[in-house]
Formats: structure tokens, sequence, C-alpha cells
């Protein structure tokens, strides 16, 4: 389904001197999808034997560690990478308001080499917010002597680095999709791609109207257009010009049909539009269905016309014998009446 891009900006690098000695940590960029789970990792870097360290990992809104099931922040959500150079290291983890802080302590001291020492895996919510935003190391202390006293501890400044959220929206082979978030999208820096409102069903016909301006206010229900590929709408605080909207929003929860009158997008052999879905189905979150109790069998797309401004989706009227009796459900081999043509099922 739907994802979001968390990349850092740069690389998130504390640095300490002592007597020309050296201890470097850093975090190395990652990305992470929405509602996925992407791995953060640390190296260390230190000319001078460190025995014993402390830090506090603030991640942005919307992004956190995580947890085991037992919820435990270091079994088995973060651990030593490198058991060759921290093999007795024990690395505890405690949660606080805003931040996570780490305390990595050993009997052997871990000297003079650099490389990746933990991993902590971190996981995206829906509720993030595109822009610019801050990750932060702060709190760190590194301990030179195994015993501890005075003038062994080495203490580094806080880093701030930025990090720039997306959200990824996703339009199959089929040309279409349909989509709805919990936050308010732009959708006007995406190239290529026509973003819909369903304007009104009247006289077994839906129109559609085009969403000039491109925001789409928080859990309202679209039908995207464009080439297959990803798109990257951004979150915002503008007030659109929106408009009345037929189709509803899956951005919270998924939706299990439970009356007639939905109806879902699909691409059934080449017949694109929406199709009545039965009771039980459930329509997945970040979807947007239809609502109305219209007499036809389907509304389709109108594929002749390249829907810029607006485009109608014509209803499919209802299947008859040549007996004229309404047929419901699965066709057999036959010749069959719709909308005053016949057609044969082979």
């Amino acid at each position: 389904m739907k994802k979001l891009l968390l990349t850092t900006a740069c690389l998130i690098a504390f640095v300490g001197n002592m007597a020309a000695q050296t201890v470097k940590a850093e975090i190395a960029p990652f990305k992470i999808d929405a509602n996925g789970e992407a791995t953060l990792s640390m190296t260390l870097t230190n000319s001078v034997n460190v025995y014993s360290f402390q830090f506090d990992l603030y991640l942005p809104e919307g992004v956190s560690l995580k947890l085991s099931k037992r919820g435990n922040i270091t079994e088995p959500t973060s651990y030593a990478k490198d058991p060759d150079r921290l093999e007795t290291y024990s690395i505890q983890g405690s949660v606080h308001d805003g931040f996570y802080r780490f305390t990595a302590t050993s009997y052997e001291e871990a000297g003079g080499n650099d490389g990746e020492i933990f991993q902590f895996f971190v996981e995206a919510s829906d509720q993030v917010s595109t822009g610019p935003q801050v990750a932060k190391l702060d709190g760190m202390v590194f301990s030179l002597s195994q015993n501890g006293g005075a003038g062994t501890g080495l203490e580094l400044p806080a880093y701030e680095v930025t990090v720039t959220p997306t959200i990824p929206v996703k339009v199959t082979s089929a040309g279409y999709a349909t989509f709805s978030w919990p936050k308010t999208l732009d959708f006007s820096g995406c190239d290529g791609l026509a973003v819909y409102r369903a304007d009104k069903v009247e006289e077994g016909q839906l129109t559609t109207k085009l969403v000039e301006d491109g925001i789409v206010p928080a859990c309202e229900g679209v039908l995207l257009k464009g080439a297959a590929g990803t798109y990257n709408p951004e979150t915002t605080d503008k007030i659109g010009t929106f408009g009345t909207n037929e189709f509803k929003g899956t951005a919270t929860e998924t939706y299990t049909v439970n009356s007639t009158g939905i109806w879902a997008f699909a691409n059934l052999d080449g017949d694109k539009g929406f199709f009545p879905v039965k009771s039980g189905v459930e329509i997945p979150m970040y979807k947007a269905y239809l609502q109305t109790t219209a007499n036809v069998r389907g509304f389709l797309l109108d594929t002749e016309t390249d829907g810029i401004r607006d485009m109608q989706l014509n209803g499919r009227g209802e299947l008859y014998n040549l007996s004229g009796q309404k047929v419901d459900g699965q066709q057999h081999k036959g010749i069959y009446i719709r909308d005053g043509k016949k057609f044969v099922v082979k």
C-alpha cells in the first residue's frame, strides 16, 4: 500500500578529542516507508580505548524505535552488531518523554578501530509530517577508564540533523488508484498525476471533478490517474477548494462492507471502474470507495477521454437473458442483453 520516505540530509556525527585522541560516533542516513520499518546503524571510531558510554536518541514525530512483543527496547530490536569487537558489551535501554536513553558497558575495552557496533530497528506511522524535521543524539558520554575516575570521561556536544519525510503513493499499471490519508495532502507537486473527487451520481452516471489546486483534506477519498509509478504528495496546513465529494475514505481504519450500495475501484478484464462489493468484504486502509443506491451494475471509466478536466463514469445497466429475465451473479455461456445491446458469453 501507501509509503513514507525518511532520508537524513547528512551524517549524524559526534567527535571528541582528548590529548589528540579521537572518539567519534555516527549514525548513517536511512530511509523508511510509511507504516514500515528500517534499520538505523551506529558506528564507533576511537583511537583510545572505550569501556562504556551513554547517549540519548531523539527521532522525528511519527518515527519511533520498534519495541519487542514484551515492550523491551533492547531485545531484540537493538543489539551489538560486531561481536568480535564488543564481545562482552551489554546495552540497556529505556524510554523517556520524547527520547530513548542507552547505556553500553563492557569489562573489556573497545579499542582503536572503527565499524558498526549497534543497530536499532525503527518504525514509522501514518502521523508523520513532510518537510524538514530534526533527529538528534545528545548526552553522549564516553568512559575511557575501566575503573572510572577524574579525567577519564569524555563528553561530546549535542548534534542535530535535518530529516525530510515524504509519503509515496503508488499508481499501478492500470493507470488508476484510489487513496485517502489521515492528514491533509498537497498533490500539486506530483507531475503527471491527476486527482479527482466524486462530484455527483445522477441518472446512472458518476461525475468526477479534477482537484485543480491539488489540496485533498484529511480522510477524504480520491481517485488518482497517472502513469504507473510512485508519487510523493506533501502534508500541508493549506485549506483548498475541494468541494462536494461522494467518495468515502478509509484513512483511519479498514472498512468491512455491511450493506448494499458499496462500490470499489477494480480493473475487471480491462473494464476499469467502480463495481459493487459484497457484504463482509474488507476495503483496505488508505483507499476510497463509493456509496450509492444507483440502479446499475458498475460505473465504467471512459478510456477514450483524457480526463484532464473531469471524467464521467458511465453506469453499466442491468443484465437480462433473451427471455427478458434479470440475471444476477455469474453469467453462463449464452446470449445476454445489456443497455439494449446483445453480447455473447463464451
